[in-house]
């Protein structure tokens, strides 16, 4: 579902397509039973002016209908030189003004100009900015190779532009997707004149593109196609029912390995990336060690979103650079969690992907993004949104909440137990989420796993996979595991990081599995919350792998779904969707024990999977209570 609704909202076409899925029309949001939103509450007082305290996708080529401002000036074909020789194009867009001051820019391989209305309005408010084709890409020399070069390039960037006379030597970094990695990359070398970065919705290779959670993506040919060449090959990358066609050869009996082939693009690194199905120390190189997070020293905002299917590479790199980082630094970098889909952190909407949100989740991020630029490299007022170093979003309640730390959001956990009469395969006749464990000697809840059920493929949602009854909630009989928690007795805000233990049984090597979390409305209508796949050889780490003893009870931990925040109703339910990963996103894992991008339905076996609950394994499920804002007549922080 993640997966899915990333794409129509971001770009062009689809970002980061889900699995193939029959047609399914969104609901739409006037018969989604959910209350009206509150008003927003009023914005927390700026503190006085202090000192100076990212599945990937092509950028939103268009925002909301709004006038672009025109009080700029504009040049083309400015050339910057690299270290190596070559030079990479560039469009300059500057303040009616010849005093120097701070400069922003972006580097990205999709085509620069993708970024007019943002460099026009950071013009238009006093920023000189730049757009920069990435090396090989539009108007720059060079060869594109997708994340090994942008840490050098822009570090040489970053240092031409405190050279020119429109510069005080102040610089900084926006972008999303890519090119919010494409910060990182940068930062990770240090430019001197680097003052900070604002990393949205950020990649991070090897982790949520081209894998995830060490699984991989046809959708990667399909990137990799739109980004060969020197030109966005939109057209290629649009054309759905192509890629659909990609995709069923694939699965009709070819291995992954040969999806560049069946796709007629045989040029690109698909098969480099291939011969890294894990993260390992091919993926982890292009992100910063411990030791070059200890070194940077500037301020940084990282945006993300719920549903942003980049959420856990612009988490991993929030988290390890937090836990790297010198006291002084953890103090400027600040986080925004919006209720947002990918698409969503640059241009956010509502309704999204079906599910109204209340005005207070259409921040303006163009101006988050000044107001940021004012903060730090200019001695103005901190924004608003940022009153603490974490501002996330509680749907439901449809406001704004604040910390001083992420895992504040949600300080004390709820627990239910999973159980059963022994049976729990269907959304009808499901298991239970309880509040006490289930009795010894309880029953197990047995599943089939075929990876050639052709349901998998059938009951599957659209690439723009609704938020509101996506089909993955409503699995057929027989294809996953369900259950139910009873209705709320009040209200309740639910969220932070999803824990999941599940003590499973499997008589085959290896397979794929995947959980998914939903709020039942009494209408019966299935609002999606988070979720998170994982390859049972991995279950101990990304950076382990250990084949399956067949038989044996062991504990599948999922605890990396995307974070969350969101106010339960009063005689709503949980549910809890256990099973295979349904549609085609995702490599199909034939379960034999092998390389899996080898594989074919020639070496499918057939598993059974038992989910054990009983006082001796306690199968459950954790959940954060988020954080209550303080009382009437208490000033929050």
């Amino acid at each position: 579902m993640l997966a899915g609704m990333l794409a129509a909202a971001c770009g062009p076409t689809s970002p980061h397509p889900a699995a193939t899925r029959p047609p399914l029309a969104p609901p739409t949001p006037a018969s989604v039973a959910i209350p009206d939103a509150p008003d927003a509450p009023d914005a927390p007082d700026a503190p006085d002016a202090a000192a100076p305290a990212p599945a990937l996708a092509p950028p939103t080529l268009a925002g909301p209908a709004a006038a672009t401002p025109t009080d700029y000036r504009y040049q083309f074909g400015v050339r910057i030189p690299m270290r190596d020789g070559i030079t990479l194009g560039a469009t300059l867009y500057r303040p009616l003004t010849d005093a120097p001051g701070p400069v922003v820019f972006v580097k990205t391989p999709y085509n620069a100009h993708s970024y007019h209305a943002w460099a026009a309005y950071f013009a238009s408010h006093g920023y000189a900015t730049l757009l920069v084709d990435a090396r090989g890409r539009g108007n720059s020399e060079g060869v594109f190779r997708p994340s090994e070069d942008d840490g050098r390039d822009g570090y040489d960037v970053v240092e031409w532009l405190a050279t020119q006379a429109y510069c005080d030597g102040k610089v900084a970094m926006f972008g999303g997707s890519y090119d919010g990695f494409g910060q990182w990359a940068t930062a990770k070398h240090r430019p001197p004149h680097l003052a900070t970065i604002v990393p949205t919705a950020s990649v991070r290779f090897g982790l949520d593109f081209p894998l995830t959670r060490n699984i991989g993506m046809p959708y990667t040919i399909q990137w990799l196609s739109y980004v060969s060449g020197v030109s966005v090959a939109g057209s290629v990358f649009g054309d759905e029912a192509r890629w659909q066609r990609v995709t069923s050869a694939y699965l009709a009996g070819e291995p992954f390995r040969k999806l560049d082939a069946l796709a007629g693009n045989q040029t690109t690194v698909f098969a480099e990336w291939v011969d890294h199905p894990t993260y390992d120390a091919y993926w982890r190189a292009r992100a910063p060690s411990a030791a070059e997070y200890a070194q940077l020293d500037l301020p940084i905002l990282t945006i993300t979103g719920h549903y942003d299917s980049d959420q856990p590479g612009a988490m991993s790199y929030y988290r390890e650079h937090l836990a790297s980082a010198s006291a002084r630094t953890r103090a400027r970098h600040y986080l925004v969690l919006g209720p947002w889909d990918h698409g969503g952190t640059r241009y956010p909407t509502s309704p999204m992907s079906g599910l109204p949100l209340g005005d207070a989740s259409k921040v303006d991020i163009k101006a988050l993004h000044v107001q940021w630029f004012d903060w730090t490299m200019r001695g103005g007022a901190r924004p608003a949104l940022l009153s603490s170093r974490v501002a996330y979003y509680v749907t439901g309640a449809e406001a704004w909440r604040h910390a001083d730390e992420v895992d504040a959001i949600a300080p004390t956990t709820r627990t239910w137990t999973l159980g059963s009469d022994g049976r729990a395969d269907d959304v009808f006749r499901s298991g239970t989420l309880a509040d006490a464990p289930a009795p010894a000697g309880a029953a197990a809840d047995t599943l089939t796993l075929d990876p050639r059920d052709p349901r998998r493929a059938t009951h599957a949602d659209p690439q723009d996979a609704p938020l509101v009854d996506p089909l993955a909630a409503t699995p057929p009989p027989g294809l996953a595991l369900v259950y139910h928690s009873a209705p709320l007795a009040t209200d309740v805000e639910l969220g932070g990081q999803l824990r999941v233990t599940l003590h499973l049984a499997l008589d085959v090597p290896d397979a794929d599995l995947w959980v998914g979390l939903y709020e039942v409305l009494p209408s019966g209508r299935a609002i999606a919350l988070t979720e998170q796949v994982m390859r049972a050889r991995h279950r101990d780490g990304l950076d382990t792998s250990a084949l399956v003893p067949s038989g044996a009870v062991l504990a599948y931990r999922f605890d990396a779904a995307n974070l969350f925040a969101r106010r339960i109703g009063a005689g709503s339910r949980l549910r809890l969707v256990v099973g295979p990963p349904s549609g085609t996103y995702y490599e199909r894992n034939y379960q034999a024990g092998g390389v899996v991008a080898d594989e074919t339905p020639a070496d499918a076996r057939v598993g059974t999977l038992r989910l054990v609950h009983d006082a001796t394994h306690v199968s459950q499920l954790e959940l954060g209570l988020v954080a209550r804002p303080p009382a009437a007549g208490r000033k929050g922080r």
